[in-house]
């Protein structure tokens, strides 16, 4: 069993740069690229699809290797550009973390666009008029068939990653 599995949670924390949850004190304003927290006081980070959003990944590594306990986790998924993921594992590693897996899982997440993009279609099509006007870009970011962004994952020119690192 591995060791992420054995591990019992005794508080979730969560950062957003503009929604702030403050009734429990569990989403915190903030930027990946520079966490309010301090200095190993986390076991595992968890980033799902934001990090492409990102102006610098090296710095957001840098900051969760700060911020991750020894041997803490980093498990991260995001879509990513096929020619730059050798960047992005290289910025992750000299940042003071070390790849534990990676695991390609662009076809899973074609199938799972299958099954949801006719049902944000339709609801598309039902949506107020101000909305439908920007229809293309919304279709574009749930990666729609038909889109571009659609193509880009078919042709394999971006993947979706899947990946665990261990801070040092």
């Amino acid at each position: 069993m591995d060791p992420i599995s054995r591990s019992s949670l005794k508080t979730v924390r969560g950062i957003d740069p503009i929604i702030v949850d403050s009734r429990s004190g569990l989403v915190t304003r903030g930027n990946a690229e520079n966490l309010p927290f301090a200095d190993k006081s986390f076991d595992i980070i968890l980033n799902i699809e934001s990090s492409h959003l990102y102006v610098s990944c090296q710095q957001f590594f840098r900051e969760c290797s700060r911020v991750l306990s020894e041997h803490g986790f980093l498990c991260w998924a995001d879509i990513h550009y096929t020619h730059k993921l050798n960047l992005t594992l290289n910025e992750a590693e000299q940042s003071g973390l070390r790849l534990i897996q990676l695991e390609d899982i662009t076809e899973q997440v074609l199938q799972g666009i299958a099954v949801t993009s006719a049902r944000y279609d339709a609801m598309l099509q039902t949506a107020p008029y101000f909305i439908r006007l920007f229809r293309n870009s919304i279709r574009a970011t749930y990666c729609a068939p038909g889109t571009e962004s659609y193509r880009r994952l078919m042709k394999r020119e971006k993947i979706y990653i899947c990946a665990c690192w261990t801070n040092r």
